[in-house]
């Protein structure tokens, strides 16, 4: 079964590190809202990086939070409507 995590706090790389080892292959990541601030963190990068899962992050809000994507391999921007859509492609979704 997928989940799709919503990252919608900041995070620290010891935090995220620590979850994403419990995530399995088939789930997403999504920072939204301030949890787009993790994505300021260079050391956030080689975590997504060597992750199994999938890392996204709402374009809008990087914007809005003056977010620059310093590494753009370590995860895609996409709009609210590629939101909607992995929302639905997942069987479950998880906020933190």
């Amino acid at each position: 079964m997928s989940t799709l995590h919503i990252i919608n706090t900041p995070q620290s790389k010891s935090d995220l590190s620590l979850h994403l080892q419990r995530f399995n292959s088939s789930d997403a990541v999504i920072f939204i809202q301030d949890g787009c601030y993790t994505l300021l963190n260079q050391a956030v990068f080689s975590v997504l990086n060597a992750s199994i899962v999938k890392a996204y992050a709402i374009e809008a809000d990087l914007n809005a939070r003056a977010v620059t994507r310093q590494n753009p391999l370590a995860f895609d921007a996409i709009d609210y409507d590629a939101f909607v859509d992995l929302t639905l492609s997942h069987h479950k979704t998880i906020s933190w």
